[in-house]
């Protein structure tokens, strides 16, 4: 047996037998590996692979690590056991033998090092806070002048937002032309059946929301609710605060009504699915996770059967990268992450006008400094749409892709529930909007997500321009609450524009054509 794993058995007996966290997770603190879950975060601290070190200075170690797992957000505690894990490797490579104390020759040797490959401190200054918390709480392991070192240093932080002041191609916001081709990559592949409706509403969700993976992961089926104004919302957990409970605070999301019927048929079916399994189907989780579903798992209290972020993270990026998104700007795939999209989200707020509070808020941060690096950003987007701009942009706009019926013998060609109406828009089977070409079980969101579909063909004579009317009308309403959501309607009024044009061009031509005949 190594060194290693006898200190660490030999400091059991120092140790309590069982350790809560904040969210209510229970493990043993003697154990070589701390693993566990902790609300919708998994912890995973395995001290077998840490270099060899004496019992008091792993009991010290621990203890450190205990009072942040009993006081601090998860992340921490992984963020903490990882810096000090490459610390401790570091030291075990210039000195032999077992790990007793911490002094400040180790810390001066690993900055110089760091800096150097860095061309920062930014992972002392991630570890200066963990080896001081060490050091105040009396515990064996950091010395006095390792203490005092720590306290008088000043470390030289990397430059935050860069990746944002400099529209990074890998890990910036996207452009207008990346954004749009992933939505209709996203949108085309959901008809196709080529991804499910789960991973179609995490991608959909997380570009109009800009949420964090693990607020997402911490959300439950009674988030999706009606707010004040009785307009369809989602309520988002707010989970940045390192003592803050998952499920402690919430932020406001108003959705378009197509957004919210596509939520509604998801919720649906995760309340089916688990209808049998949970007493009160509203605390079901929002994004359950797909398999092993063991109410024994392991779960912390409150969130069983949650996903976790690392999960939904893997998802999102998979689920992306299937769909084969080239960038114009790499002419490689689009590199997607949850942050890279919240940083599109906040770019294009900033840009249509809103001022930074707002974009805070937008985000879920509680302070103006965390969204600064986005003042520099102009207005560049018109708030606004009308019809008279729709009816103009929309033939050069190119988001109606399919073909038109212009006479009642090709209406006639489509079986009865192959003919859409929607009797906002047209009262009876005299006016119908047009035709639907795809075989098999569609999902979007009929009729108006039909204008964007390859496979749509509108009628001749639909109520095309009372659509356009009504979607104006919505997005123009929710520009004063949910901005970015109002945009996701844009590629459907543009859409709709094209077709009016198409039917104006239509009608002339005909009208052209009798007049020659005649004339």
């Amino acid at each position: 047996m190594s060194s290693n794993l006898l200190s660490i058995e030999s400091s059991f007996d120092n140790l309590p037998e069982t350790v809560t966290t904040m969210h209510g997770a229970t493990f043993d603190p003697r154990e070589n590996l701390w693993k566990y879950r902790d609300a919708t975060n998994t912890i995973n601290c395995d001290f077998s692979k840490l270099p060899p070190m004496g019992k008091k200075f792993l009991y010290g170690l621990k203890r450190t690590l205990i009072y942040y797992v009993e006081n601090g957000a998860p992340a921490n505690v992984t963020n903490s056991y990882s810096d000090i894990k490459s610390f401790l490797r570091f030291l075990s490579q210039k000195n032999s033998g077992v790990q007793e104390m911490i002094t400040d020759i180790d810390l001066r040797n690993y900055r110089a090092t760091m800096y150097t490959q860095d061309r920062h401190d930014n992972r002392m200054s991630h570890l200066s806070g963990f080896l001081l918390k060490w050091h105040d709480l009396g515990l064996s392991g950091v010395d006095q002048c390792a203490a005092k070192y720590l306290r008088e240093a000043r470390f030289t932080r990397s430059q935050t937002g860069t990746a944002v002041t400099t529209m990074d191609p890998i890990h910036g916001p996207l452009t207008d032309t990346e954004s749009e081709a992933l939505r209709n990559a996203l949108i085309n592949a959901f008809e196709d059946g080529l991804i499910t409706i789960d991973r179609f509403v995490l991608v959909i969700l997380a570009n109009v929301i800009g949420a964090r993976p693990d607020q997402f992961a911490s959300m439950k089926l009674c988030d999706f609710a009606k707010n004040k104004d009785g307009q369809p919302c989602l309520h988002i957990p707010l989970v940045k605060g390192i003592s803050q409970l998952s499920r402690s605070e919430f932020v406001e999301r108003t959705l378009t009504e197509e957004l919210a019927i596509l939520v509604q048929r998801y919720t649906d079916l995760i309340a089916a699915r688990f209808a049998d399994r949970i007493e009160n189907i509203a605390e079901a989780p929002f994004f359950p996770m797909e398999r092993g579903l063991n109410a024994d798992k392991g779960y912390s209290p409150g969130f069983v059967f949650h996903t976790t972020s690392e999960i939904l993270s893997r998802k999102l990026k998979f689920t992306v990268n299937r769909l084969n998104v080239i960038s114009e700007r790499t002419l490689k795939k689009i590199n997607i992450h949850f942050y890279r999209l919240r940083r599109t989200l906040a770019t294009n707020a900033v840009r249509e006008g809103y001022p930074l509070p707002v974009v805070a808020e937008l985000l879920g941060h509680r302070w103006l400094v965390s969204v600064g690096i986005y003042a520099g950003f102009s207005n560049e987007v018109h708030d606004r749409l009308d019809k008279a701009m729709v009816l103009t942009l929309g033939p050069t706009a190119q988001k109606f892709t399919g073909d038109m019926i212009s006479t009642a013998a090709q209406m006639q060609d489509f079986p009865p529930n192959k003919v859409l109406y929607d009797p906002h828009f047209s009262g009876d089977e005299d006016g119908p909007m047009g035709g639907c070409g795809k075989h098999g079980y569609c999902s979007l969101n009929k009729p108006i997500a039909c204008y964007t579909c390859r496979k749509f063909r509108p009628w001749l004579d639909g109520p095309h321009e009372q659509v356009l009317e009504y979607l104006i009308d919505q997005r123009n309403t929710l520009l004063s609450t949910s901005p970015t959501v109002a945009k996701t309607t844009d590629r459907q009024i543009f859409a709709v524009g094209k077709v009016i044009h198409m039917c104006k061009e239509e009608h002339q031509r005909r009208a052209d054509a009798t007049e020659n005949v005649h004339g």
